[in-house]
């Protein structure tokens, strides 16, 4: 019986290899799948009557699953990886063509704006080219817009898939957490479920995709798995993952009622976390930096202007501030208020005599309420703060009109003129300063006749000579005599006495604050950054209105110029409105190669560890084909030597009988 018990013993071995192969074939393109291979030990030897010891047979000693735990968790690892920088890419490459000049792009509006500027300034009463000009600022505003829009398009689309992701996790977690406690129930009653672990390392595989997993934590068996960054345990139960937001609008993930954010490192959910919360949040910023800066500084020109109506009788302003009672620098300005100085020019209409009234404004101190009280004792105009929007509106009394060009005294004050010369200023200031002269009077008589009758002009803030005049015999009554870039001046006859003086201000910035963009006076935008900005539908209706100069003079294209300057005024640190948007476009392009050479290493790096992956643990057809023969031989042989041994017995029983 002992032969007969070997024999079967073969043959039951050799049918279960047959099995295992059979079933390495059929699951040879099964993702996952772990080739398999029967590890065969000797039965151990019993002694036969004449106590020498005989061989009893074979067993299984196991059906083991190839699997190779370095190369499995190291790929593992890079699953992760590269899912994390394929979603950054993705979003990257929607930033890089928002950003791309191209036809309609910001890039080809903002040169558009210029270009107008330019031929605008050639025929400043052209109203054709006016309303040109208003149009390519249109475009500018519209492509702001877009982009602003599409940027919030891509958050809400991160959004929904971060969200799609996170129920995908939550539903492998709760499935890995199935099978753990199947691989736990068969380990305890049988031999190892192969087939059970390879489903659970196919679907930590999985969930490896979307958030990273601690490869340490994966073993042979239906023990705890960690991942996303230690706060997802998943054993024979899996916590949930969660999607909240902050206050900034920004996505956090929590572990169920956990209030600590979820800090991933790897897989597509860290990647789309990146991307929601970082690349399109700083590429949104980028651009409503660059806007901001553009709209302040075309509306700060435009302020300080004068269209072809000339002063104003009222201005509403287009932005408020959240607090007019606040000092402006905590009052929530839409552009930032620096200290310093601004003009308001008011003009008396049935005389045409301009006023210009410095206003001193330290943002630090000073609320909205205290500028406009300033602005309300200005004679000929009034201020009023709306408390509900905090918006400022200025308007002129009957028969006066103002602006905030800045426009040089023509009458200067002369209260500290003891004679009875009266001096006239006249002129266009070219100066790029804002300048105070003082005019004092050097000896005593009277002006054209008095031989050595001068006039000493000095900066008044730095008390350094300017000009001297000769203003007694040979100097004709009326004649302009120029201070200094463009400002002249004339006195009538009259006497001057010894130490008379007199202040004459000229203005190249009516506004150093800002103000005037920040409350939107005069804008020629309204709106802002964040999607809703357009030109000012007044100058859309009536292009006339367009400041082109700041003297309201038919020749006079100064704000014109301004617009042609800004083109190479370095607004943003220290580069220009399409230098900016230049290195925009430079430092999309870069991170997007700089994602492809990472993924491109990755998938390298992959490609080693998957060919690894096949010479361990995958299925060749060819391979189980030897193998199968093998034991196929062994089958037919143990099959005969049975069949030989119960020949035998027959015979031997045959004979008995």
């Amino acid at each position: 019986m002992i032969h007969l018990n070997i024999g079967l013993s073969a043959l039951r071995t050799s049918q279960t290899a047959l099995n295992t192969i059979a079933n390495n074939i059929a699951n040879a393109t099964t993702e996952g799948y772990h080739r398999q291979e029967v590890i065969q030990e000797t039965r151990p030897s019993t002694i036969d009557g004449s106590g020498n010891p005989v061989g009893s047979g074979v067993d299984i000693n196991q059906i083991r699953r190839l699997y190779d735990v370095s190369v499995e968790r190291a790929l593992t690892g890079n699953t992760s990886h590269q899912a994390e920088a394929d979603a950054r890419l993705a979003t990257l490459e929607d930033l890089e063509h928002l950003l791309t000049p191209a036809t309609g792009s910001l890039h080809a509006e903002i040169s558009d704006f210029f270009a107008m500027a330019e031929q605008l300034a050639a025929s400043p009463s052209d109203n054709v080219l006016r309303s040109q000009f208003v149009s390519a600022a249109d475009g500018v505003a519209r492509e702001i817009n877009r982009l602003a829009d599409s940027f919030a398009n891509l958050q809400t689309e991160l959004q929904d898939q971060i969200e799609r992701d996170v129920a995908s996790v939550n539903m492998l977690a709760e499935q890995i957490a199935e099978v753990n406690a199947e691989i736990r129930i068969a380990e305890a009653t049988g031999p190892a479920p192969n087939t059970l672990l390879d489903r659970r390392d196919q679907l930590i595989n999985e969930l490896s995709q979307f958030v990273d997993v601690d490869t340490q934590s994966i073993g042979d068996d239906g023990g705890l798995v960690v991942a996303a960054g230690g706060w997802l345990l998943i054993g024979t139960s899996a916590p949930e993952l969660q999607v909240e937001f902050d206050d900034n609008g920004m996505i956090e993930l929590q572990v169920d009622s956990t209030t600590v954010p979820v800090t991933l490192q790897s897989g597509e959910l860290a990647g789309l976390m990146t991307a929601h919360n970082e690349l399109v949040p700083q590429a949104a910023a980028d651009v409503a930096e660059w806007a901001d800066a553009f709209v302040q500084s075309v509306d700060q020109i435009h302020a300080t202007g004068l269209g072809l109506d000339g002063p104003f009788s009222i201005v509403n302003g287009t932005r408020g501030v959240e607090d007019s009672t606040l000092p402006l620098d905590a009052a929530g300005t839409a552009f930032p208020v620096t200290a310093g100085e601004l003009a308001i020019t008011v003009t008396e209409e049935s005389t045409g005599q301009r006023t210009t009234h410095r206003l001193t404004i330290d943002p630090a101190t000073d609320s909205l309420d205290d500028v406009a009280a300033q602005i309300d004792g200005i004679a000929g105009i009034s201020a009023l703060v709306d408390a509900g929007t905090g918006k400022l509106t200025i308007a002129a009394g009957t028969g006066f009109r103002f602006d905030f060009a800045g426009h040089l005294d023509q009458q200067p004050e002369t209260s500290a003129i003891t004679g009875t010369a009266a001096p006239t200023i006249g002129g266009l200031y070219t100066g790029s300063e804002n300048s105070r002269w003082t005019v004092t009077a050097l000896g005593t008589g009277e002006v054209g006749f008095t031989p050595g009758l001068q006039l000493e002009v000095r900066d008044a803030a730095t008390g350094e000579l300017v000009e001297t005049f000769d203003v007694g015999d040979g100097y004709e009554a009326g004649q302009p005599l120029e201070i200094a870039d463009g400002v002249t001046l004339a006195l009538d006859n009259g006497t001057f006495n010894s130490g008379d003086s007199f202040t004459v201000s000229a203005l190249s910035n009516p506004d150093e604050t800002g103000l005037l963009s920040a409350l939107g006076m005069r804008s020629f935008f309204s709106g802002s950054a964040a999607g809703d900005l357009e030109v000012n539908a007044a100058l859309k209706d009536d292009p006339t209105r367009l400041a082109t100069s700041r003297s309201g003079l038919p020749g006079d294209t100064s704000i014109l110029n301004q617009f042609v300057e800004l083109r190479d005024e370095r607004l943003i640190g220290n580069e220009t409105l399409e230098g900016q948007l230049g290195d925009m476009t430079g430092r999309a392009g870069l991170a997007v190669q700089a994602v492809r050479a990472e993924i491109e290493q990755l998938s390298s790096i992959g490609g080693r560890l998957q060919a690894e992956q096949v010479a361990k643990s995958g299925v060749d057809p060819n391979e189980e084909l030897l193998t199968m023969l093998e034991y196929q031989r062994s089958y037919q042989v143990a099959a005969r030597f049975v069949t030989s041994v119960d020949q035998t017995l027959n015979e031997v029983l045959s004979l008995i009988g």
